[in-house]
């Protein structure tokens, strides 16, 4: 069992088994042999008045040591540069020593004993320990309420006729890295050294799946409606195990949020983000931290249409969705070759092949132009409306139905159509994205041989059949009107106003190029586009 006194000094031993023995003399009286080699600490530490723990043994006192302990800041003024500090541990014997904790029964200077309110008045039923800016280690600004360790001396000041105890060589419980102090804390019954405890077990000393399980154990056991708040340590792996913790443990530092499953991962981040600065946390680092989650996302669900779970999508602050590092990892997307292919893919890329279709066209303005680059590409309606992106719709009735699809053309644009957007929209600068053809064989695409909103989508079709059906060699519209392949080459398709509708996106990557008039090349670079540019001119 091991013993607490305060330090006196060292006197010669009379013990003749050994020249190293000393005389042990305490505060208390008790005088007791000692090695020197049962000296943990350096002898020039040893003061009188320091607070020491030792074991007896055979009337020998073995391994003594400094007595360190662990406290809460009360207050601190530095302007002053001191304040004060409470004892945690609940120990009685320990507690008596302090002067704070029990003030010896002082007479008068009549002689007379002081009145039973004021015998009352000087009962403070805590240990405090002073503590001046000199003995702080670290550059950390004390606060009330931080949790620390230090040393203790007790000194007796004559101005004051009276001991105080005096903290030394404090430092914050957060970069305590004495593994016999973490130990006693997490076999504290006070539940605010817990979590501290949980953090150094899995950072400053070598984590075990026993420490661990202590640590958890302990959070387990938080004061609550009494239900436990995590499965016990052994029925959950060591890689899955803090998913069960309360998310105010799982915030406690990055290193403990490494153990966690990605999905839970990046709900915490997210959730400490949203209050880094109300808590004034760091917040660089969680966005960091968050752009790692992201990034560590699978790319396709298993329709293989997807690039993120639209789910997470609204769970993030719509500030860090405006940083354009995160707009690309949120709303990234499926580059073609990573898109499954049609049914009939095989056929239609030799039709392809054999016509010699070169791309799919778009047009838009210059303004949706500086949108698609921020985005990382191109959005149906249903897709830029879902993420709450800014965009001018073109085509503002879409009586085709197809929201989700994006409207293209094969080797050319519908100048027809174009005619009746530019008198709607007042934008001076049109553009035109050349994109891969790619897009014909894969999953989704859709095909109509004549404009899509003809009979409000009536004739849109899948499939290589409605791809072939653009090339027939004569194709009638709604209105009556027939057109023909004469004088129309190969690779574009029979009606003008033929179209190609690719589902949901269209990714920057896959665009070829982007035309438009010479003297608006300037603003296509400032919109964002950093490919190949073509003079373009629109009829």
């Amino acid at each position: 069992m091991s013993e607490i006194a305060l330090f006196k000094w060292f006197g010669n031993s009379r013990n003749e088994r050994h020249s190293n023995y000393k005389i042990l003399e305490c505060e208390d009286g008790r005088r007791l042999d000692i090695h020197a080699g049962e000296i943990s600490c350096s002898e020039d530490e040893l003061r009188r008045g320091q607070f020491i723990t030792f074991e007896i043994e055979e009337k020998e006192a073995k391994n003594l040591c400094l007595l360190r302990e662990v406290g809460v800041i009360d207050w601190y003024d530095y302007d002053k540069g001191f304040g004060c500090a409470t004892l945690i541990r609940d120990d009685s014997l320990l507690l008596e020593m302090f002067e704070s904790y029990k003030h010896p029964k002082r007479r008068s200077k009549a002689g007379r004993m002081p009145t039973l309110k004021k015998q009352l008045d000087m009962l403070v039923n805590k240990a405090e320990v002073f503590v001046h800016h000199k003995v702080i280690c670290g550059s950390e600004r004390l606060k009330e309420g931080d949790l620390v360790v230090f040393d203790i001396r007790k000194i007796y000041r004559k101005d004051q006729n009276q001991y105080k105890d005096n903290a030394l060589k404090l430092k914050l419980l957060s970069e305590e890295t004495d593994e016999a102090i973490i130990e006693r804390c997490a076999k504290s019954i006070e539940t605010r050294l817990w979590k501290p405890v949980f953090h150094k077990y899995l950072t400053t000393l070598q984590t075990t799946d026993e420490k661990v399980a202590l640590a958890l154990d302990k959070i387990n056991k938080l004061p609550g409606d009494g239900e436990r708040l995590f499965y016990p340590f052994s029925t959950i792996s060591r890689k899955s195990f803090s998913d069960s913790l309360p998310d105010e443990i799982l915030g406690f530092s990055e290193e403990i949020r490494q153990f966690l499953s990605l999905e839970k991962h990046l709900h915490i981040t997210i959730a400490l983000i949203k209050e880094a600065k109300s808590k004034n946390l760091p917040e660089d680092a969680l966005l960091t931290e968050l752009q790692s989650c992201l990034e560590n996302l699978p790319l396709l669900n298993e329709a293989g249409n997807k690039i993120r779970r639209p789910s997470i999508i609204p769970q993030i602050p719509d500030w860090v969705k405006e940083i354009p590092s995160f707009r690309a990892l949120l709303f990234g997307f499926s580059s073609v070759e990573s898109r499954p292919d049609a049914p009939e893919a095989t056929q239609i890329r030799a039709f392809v092949h054999e016509r010699g279709i070169s791309g799919l066209f778009h047009f838009t303005t210059i303004e949706n132009l500086q949108g698609i680059c921020r985005e990382g590409g191109l959005l149906s309606i249903r897709q830029l409306q879902s993420r709450n992106s800014p965009y001018t719709q073109i085509d503002k009735e879409r009586l085709d139905g197809k929201s989700n699809h994006i409207c293209c053309s094969i080797n050319s644009y519908n100048s027809m159509y174009h005619y009746h957007a530019r008198l709607k929209h007042e934008t001076k600068c049109w553009v035109l994205l050349a994109i891969k053809p790619d897009y014909l064989w894969k999953l989704n695409t859709l095909f109509c041989k004549i404009n899509a909103a003809s009979a409000r989508g009536a004739y849109i079709k899948e499939g290589f059949a409605a791809l072939q059906g653009m090339f027939a060699p004569q194709v009638s519209d709604i209105a009556g009107k027939s057109w023909t392949r004469y004088g129309i080459s190969d690779c574009r398709p029979t009606c003008l106003q033929a179209e190609v509708q690719v589902y949901e996106s269209i990714s920057l990557d896959d665009v070829l190029w982007i035309g438009a008039t010479p003297i608006n090349e300037q603003k296509v670079r400032d919109a964002g586009w950093k490919g190949r540019f073509e003079n373009f001119s629109f009829n």
